[in-house]
C-alpha cells in the first residue's frame, strides 16, 4: 500500500479474521533492505552440504603387510593385490527359457473377393467378448462372432461376423455403421474372404518290411504195417 495509515486500517481489520473456518494473521511487513552495489553478500543461512572424501574400496597392500578387513586380520598375501584395475567379468547365469518366436504374419490381400455373408467391425470396446459381439447383431440371424485377441487374451479391437445371408449382411451394416456402443461409434462393412490357410505336408509313413512266410513242411508218410 502506498500509505502506512491504509496499511494500518487493513491490517486492524483484517487480522484474525475467519475464512473457510480458519482464522488468518495480517501484518506488517518487515521493510527490505536495499544491498548497496558492490556490496559482499550476507552467508547462508545453512552452510552448502558437502561430500566427505572417498575412502578406496579396499585398502592397498603393501608388499609384506597384513591387510585388515573389518576389524578381521587376514592373511598376507604379497602376489595378491586389492586395489588396481578390475579383472575379466566372471560367467553369466543362464537365462531362462526364451519365448516362442512368431510365426510369419499373416496380411490379408486387398484383392481378395468381397464375402457375402461376413461383416468386419472395428473400433469395439476392448472388454467387448464374443457373446456381447454377436448380441450386437443378434437382430440379423447371427451364425457365429469372433473378437480377434492377442496372445495374452486381450482384445485387438475388432472382430468377425458371419450371417446367414446377403440380405442380413446389408441389412447389418446399414443399421450399425456408426452406432455407439459404450461411447465408441463401431465401423461395420462388408468383410473380404479369408484364404486357405496352407496346410503343412503330412510325411508318408515309412514301408513296414515284411517277410515271406516259411513254405509248410510237408508231414512225413506212415510207415506201411504188415
Amino acid at each position: 500500500m502506498k500509505e502506512a495509515a491504509a496499511a494500518a486500517a487493513s491490517v486492524s481489520q483484517m487480522d484474525k479474521k475467519e475464512l473457510d473456518g480458519r482464522a488468518i494473521n495480517v501484518e506488517l511487513a518487515r521493510p527490505r533492505v536495499e544491498r548497496p552495489a558492490g556490496a559482499p553478500r550476507p552467508p547462508p543461512r545453512y552452510p552448502p552440504f558437502r561430500r566427505g572424501p572417498r575412502f578406496p574400496r579396499f585398502p592397498p597392500q603393501v608388499q609384506g603387510q597384513v591387510p585388515v578387513v573389518q576389524g578381521q586380520q587376514l592373511p598376507a598375501e604379497p602376489q595378491q593385490q586389492f586395489a588396481g584395475p578390475r579383472g575379466p567379468r566372471g560367467p553369466r547365469f543362464p537365462r531362462g527359457p526364451m519365448r516362442r518366436p512368431r510365426g510369419p504374419r499373416r496380411v490379408p490381400d486387398p484383392n481378395a473377393p468381397l464375402s457375402k455373408t461376413r461383416v468386419f467391425a472395428s473400433n469395439l470396446p476392448f472388454a467387448l467378448n464374443d457373446e456381447q459381439l454377436a448380441g450386437l447383431f443378434n437382430e440379423f440371424h447371427v451364425k457365429s462372432a469372433h473378437v480377434a485377441t492377442r496372445p495374452n487374451g486381450f482384445s485387438r479391437g475388432f472382430g468377425f461376423v458371419e450371417l446367414e445371408n446377403e440380405e442380413s449382411q446389408q441389412a447389418a451394416i446399414a443399421a450399425l455403421n456408426g452406432k455407439a456402443v459404450n461411447e465408441r461409434a463401431i465401423i461395420v462393412r462388408v468383410a473380404r474372404e479369408e484364404p486357405p490357410r496352407p496346410v503343412a505336408p503330412v510325411a508318408a509313413p515309412a514301408p513296414v518290411a515284411t517277410t515271406a512266410a516259411p513254405a509248410p513242411v510237408a508231414a512225413p508218410a506212415p510207415a506201411p504195417t504188415q
